[in-house]
C-alpha cells in the first residue's frame, strides 16, 4: 500500500524511528544552504548533489521545516513564530538525526527569505553545529 509523498521531500528512511534526536546529543549537522537562481543551472546542481551525496533534501517549499527544527530553531526564532509547522507534518518531514548531512534549497519566493533571515544568522548556525564536528 504505497503512500504518495509531496515533491521536494526525500523519501522517509527505513530506520526513521532510530533517527529521533536524543536531547543529550549535541547537534553536529553538515549543512549545505543553496540559493537556487532560476536559469543558471541550479536544477542540474541540485540533482547532482542529491544523486551523489547522502543528504536529507529540503526543497524550497519545506526550507522552514529545516530552519525551525529542534536542533537550531532558536537561531531562527522570529521566523519560526510566524511559520505554521502543519506543512512539515503534511510533508512527512521526520526528525533529523543530530549528525545529519542536509541540503536546503532556497528558490523562487524563498530567495529573499534566505538573504533577510538566514544569511544574517549563518554564524549563529555555525556556532551550534561546528563545535561538535558539523559545519555550514
Amino acid at each position: 500500500n504505497a503512500v504518495a509523498r509531496p515533491r521536494g521531500i526525500s523519501p522517509m528512511p527505513q530506520n526513521a524511528d532510530a533517527m529521533v534526536a536524543s536531547p543529550v546529543q549535541p547537534p553536529a549537522m553538515h549543512i549545505l544552504l543553496f540559493v537556487h537562481i532560476p536559469k543558471t543551472g541550479g536544477s542540474s546542481l541540485s540533482f547532482w548533489v542529491r544523486s551523489r551525496l547522502r543528504v536529507h533534501h529540503f526543497s524550497y517549499r519545506f526550507s522552514e521545516c529545516f530552519l525551525c527544527s529542534s536542533h537550531h530553531g532558536h537561531v531562527f526564532a522570529s521566523l519560526c513564530k510566524l511559520f505554521k509547522t502543519s506543512i512539515c507534518k503534511r510533508g512527512r518531514v521526520w526528525p533529523l538525526p543530530p549528525e545529519a548531512s542536509v541540503f536546503v534549497e532556497f528558490h523562487s519566493n524563498k530567495v529573499m527569505q534566505f538573504w533577510t533571515t538566514v544569511a544574517p544568522r549563518i554564524e549563529a548556525l555555525r556556532a551550534v553545529h561546528e563545535p561538535n564536528g558539523g559545519g555550514v
